[in-house]
């Protein structure tokens, strides 16, 4: 690294090179039956330098080569965009500390892996024999570098995770049932029993098919269906959505946009949370940034090139994906989230079906992308719903949709759960009742 640093600020202003080394290990079980389990290597290398005030940026796995990566990051400077920032000088000793590393993940044993999916496939085939379950897991392992030229010794970390999902498909005549959870660790700490245990009550509760009348409804979205319910607040809050004037939230810092009990946060530095990390992709410290606290806009997250066409810092989300969505040194930083965490309320998930007379509960979402992101309006598909009526669960929805507007339901909040669960990764956020959402079906 500090050869190609060295040899990048001879021909140019500014340098940071990005280094990442993985070992991945997929395993995966498809219709209750092992399909496949290898493992992947990755190694590589990202140099960005700033070259007559303009951005150039080029990558290699080939790290015996670093005279190609400056030709080449030299060359794209050429037609880069002009650079609003410059790079830190990150100082080890102010980076934070939270533990992202586990040996247990490390050294384990992928034969761990087939045991534990024989055995959730089992659990869920003695409650329901006719189950068709797929079943994936991912033990991750990576070494993490960031150095700039002049700006004090590289920065590196280890950073372990491992993540698993369950998907159980029940077909009986015209109907198919899909239940599924996910979830994501740096440490060996998810129950997989738990999550197998709460797929086969969601399956219970699925047997019998009830009907819905079209109107309108309190509804409860469990901690899962919330994740695609945030979508329009993480596009409103992040910093690129708001230079570009897209963002319905631009110009409201300070301003209370929605109930006081809710309160969201970027946070990178909760212990074995799947996207904490010392620093980020740029080499800025990770923090605990509030982005709404008793309903009031603080803040919005940034990377360093946004922060810095925005007149502002950088708050730490600066990181480097691939079109998939996945961690690579081939993309250039962009501004994305660390760990979502929305602190719980003060009602129980039972208490909150007790409370409704006739409602509905979503548990699973089709069509998150559907409606207009950007103005918080939505309308999907219950992938997996129940009614309540008078105050129990009495069965499945079918061919039902959900529709409303983010920003206004989180203006007509009931109650927050008391239990906020780290779901889908990333996430750490309890169930909402709200108190009117329209909600429709086909006759």
């Amino acid at each position: 690294m500090e050869r190609l640093l060295n040899l990048a600020s001879k021909e140019a202003d500014a340098a940071e090179v990005f280094f990442i080394k993985s070992a991945e290990t997929p395993v995966s079980f498809e219709a209750n039956r092992l399909k496949f389990i290898e493992t992947r290597m990755v190694e590589g290398a990202a140099l960005r330098i700033i070259r007559n005030g303009r951005i150039g940026f080029s990558t290699s796995s080939k790290l015996d080569e670093p005279d190609i990566l400056v030709r080449n990051a030299v060359a794209s400077s050429e037609f880069g965009v002009e650079a609003a920032f410059e790079f830190p000088a990150t100082s080890k000793a102010a980076l934070p500390t939270p533990r992202v590393y586990d040996a247990g993940i490390a050294d384990l044993d992928p034969g761990y892996m087939i045991k534990l999916g024989s055995e959730m496939i089992a659990r869920v085939l003695d409650a329901e024999p006719g189950a068709k379950c797929d079943v994936t897991f991912t033990r991750d392992v990576e070494e993490i570098s960031v150095g700039h030229a002049g700006g004090g010794p590289p920065v590196s970390y280890r950073r372990t995770l491992f993540e698993g999902g369950m998907e159980v498909t029940v077909v009986s005549g015209e109907d198919i049932l899909m239940v599924s959870d996910y979830n994501a660790s740096s440490a060996m700490n998810i129950d997989f029993r738990r999550l197998t245990d709460g797929i086969i009550q969601r399956l219970i509760w699925a047997r019998r098919i009830v009907p819905v009348t079209t109107g309108r409804y309190p509804v409860i979205f469990t901690s899962r269906a919330m994740v695609v319910l945030l979508l329009a607040l993480k596009v409103a809050l992040n910093g690129k959505t708001v230079l570009q004037g897209a963002s319905p939230l631009a110009g409201k810092l300070g301003t209370r946009v929605m109930d006081e009990r809710i309160s969201l946060y970027d946070d990178g530095t909760v212990n074995h949370a799947p996207r904490s990390a010392p620093f980020d992709d740029e080499g800025v410290p990770c923090r605990r940034t509030p982005l709404i606290e008793g309903g009031v806009v603080r803040n919005f997250y940034y990377d360093l090139q946004t922060a810095g066409r925005s007149g502002k810092e950088s708050t730490g989300n600066g990181w480097r994906v691939s079109r998939t969505g996945e961690r690579s040194f081939e993309g250039q930083p962009t501004t994305a989230q660390t760990n979502i965490v929305v602190p719980p309320g003060d009602m129980s998930l039972e208490r909150m079906i007790e409370s409704m007379d006739e409602g509905l509960i979503v548990e699973q979402l089709m069509g998150a992308g559907q409606g207009n992101i950007l103005s918080g309006a939505f309308s999907m598909n219950v992938h997996l719903g129940y009614k309540v009526e008078g105050g129990r669960i009495v069965g499945r929805v079918k061919n039902t949709m959900v529709a409303g507007n983010a920003f206004e339901a989180f203006n007509d909040v009931v109650a927050l759960g008391d239990k906020a669960e780290w779901v889908m990764g990333p996430y750490s956020v309890p169930a909402f009742l709200f108190r009117s959402l329209s909600v429709s079906t086909k006759s």
